[in-house]
């Protein structure tokens, strides 16, 4: 499976997973967790895969060569992975207060909510951002149909 593929394929699994969790997590605790687990798992594999994008994105915004482009999509990127990373940590928290009895940890739990909910504004404005190398990747090109 080529790299562009299992990009994509976490993409999609973390979109779903996200949905999932956003949708069913009132009355199915143990299914967010797992959910957010799996989320969790996926976040890290794709910022692993596209670390190099973004380093390189990086480097040309240092350098002054980015376009307002490349600088809006760099940061939009920088902003998911700080807001998931708040969500993944309060969720953490929330669930050892929930569980461990720390009640003064119980803020944690509003905190990974408002987190989550943001970062599915921004991933909606990242989805949005990347719909023409979404659909390139969907497309079948005529000479590889066979």
């Amino acid at each position: 499976m080529s790299r562009k593929k299992i990009r994509l394929l976490v993409d999609v699994l973390m979109v779903v997973f996200i949905a999932i969790a956003m949708l069913g997590w009132r009355g199915h605790r143990p299914l967010h967790i797992f959910i957010g687990s799996a989320c969790t798992l996926l976040f890290i594999i794709h910022v692993i895969l596209n670390s190099r994008v973004l380093a390189s994105f990086t480097k040309s915004i240092a350098k002054g060569k980015a376009s307002v482009k490349i600088k809006l999509q760099c940061l939009i990127d920088y902003l998911l992975i700080i807001v998931w990373a708040i969500t993944i940590i309060t969720g953490f928290l929330a669930l050892s207060a929930r569980f461990g009895g720390a009640a003064s940890l119980l803020v944690f739990s509003r905190v990974h909510g408002v987190a989550a909910w943001v970062g599915c504004v921004i991933v909606l404005i990242h989805f949005i951002q990347h719909i023409k190398q979404i659909r390139s990747y969907l497309v079948r090109k005529p000479d590889k149909l066979i």
